[in-house]
């Protein structure tokens, strides 16, 4: 018995590790952002579950300043480009209102963060007892690539569908959004809605629930995007419309124009619009059709909430 290590009950477990530290900046940034967009103290103390006392070290304490509060990002481990993206989603969703999906979108975050070791040499420094080849958090909070994603481009599309004026951007053919995994091979490993987002007037609709290898056009041409090593794995097509050209210049967004093709197929199309995005590396196309194609704005993104959030952006400007 005299042998037995117990050092295990002394170590930082990783579900401490992200409350200690990771959390702690996810409430501080989200509570200055809330703050500078008009919200009372006492609203994001409510927003984020804490005082109001604390709400107020965020806004005030010095330690607690965006700089610090990346700085301390960095020494974790972690990207902030990455991580303010991440944010921008958290913000995106609180203001909708949709807090069972804030919650289950940290829940997500957290895990991925510890199944994919991000947190692991920060771990290591701060606590000697952890051992140097310790690697159990990549087996148990692995999150399902294909539950998460099917969630994503459902909850994406709910947004989207109830946003009045939507719409208006939706082309004559239809609309899709499609969504690729991590390391898509073919069709099959792409996520989309059977058929066509439709436009109701208003709103949009579509029928039935999201399938693997459906929309082969929006799915090669994310194929072609993901095997090139972008980090978009999302798309969805729009109409060329004022109130995108609108958003493109109020929001100062590097795009890109392709087109019009007098004689290239739709698969030359495809081709033109993923060789654009990889050698730019931007997020937005304004191709211009040609014969018989009608032309579409074609926005790319990490996932279909971002896209459910740029959508949301054009319509507040129409």
């Amino acid at each position: 018995m005299s042998n037995i290590d117990l050092r295990v009950f002394l170590m930082i477990l990783p579900h401490a590790l992200i409350a200690r530290n990771v959390e702690v900046i996810i409430k501080t940034l989200i509570a200055q952002r809330l703050y500078r967009e008009g919200f009372s103290q006492l609203d994001i103390a409510r927003i984020l579950g804490v005082s109001q006392p604390t709400v107020n070290m965020y806004l005030k304490d010095p330690s607690y300043s965006q700089e610090n509060m990346m700085k301390r990002l960095k020494e974790i481990g972690l990207d902030p480009k990455e991580f303010n993206d991440f944010l921008e989603e958290i913000m995106f969703l609180i203001k909708r209102g949709l807090t069972e999906d804030v919650l289950r979108r940290l829940v997500v975050y957290s895990n991925s963060l510890l199944s994919s070791l991000k947190l692991c040499d920060y771990h290591k420094r701060i606590d000697p007892s952890v051992p140097r080849d310790c690697k159990i958090c990549s087996e148990l909070f692995l999150v399902s690539e294909d539950i998460q994603m099917i969630y994503d481009l459902e909850k994406a599309f709910e947004i989207i569908s109830s946003i009045r004026g939507v719409g208006a951007l939706i082309p004559e053919v239809g609309s899709n959004i499609a969504y690729a995994k991590r390391d898509a091979k073919d069709l099959g490993m792409i996520l989309a809605y059977p058929g066509r987002i439709v436009s109701t007037g208003d709103y949009a609709a579509v029928v039935g629930r999201p399938r693997w290898g459906e929309s082969g056009h929006l799915g090669r041409i994310l194929l072609r995007i993901v095997g090139g090593g972008s980090k978009y794995r999302s798309v969805m097509n729009l109409r060329l419309h004022p109130c995108v050209e609108k958003w493109l210049h109020n929001k100062n967004i590097s795009h890109a124009e392709t087109g019009p093709h007098d004689r290239a197929s739709i698969r030359d199309i495809e081709k033109i619009i993923s060789d654009t995005v990889l050698e730019r590396n931007i997020f937005v196309i304004k191709d211009l059709g040609g014969p018989w194609i009608e032309p579409n704005i074609y926005i790319f993104a990490e996932n279909p909430l971002k896209i459910a959030q740029y959508i949301s952006e054009i319509i507040s400007l129409c």
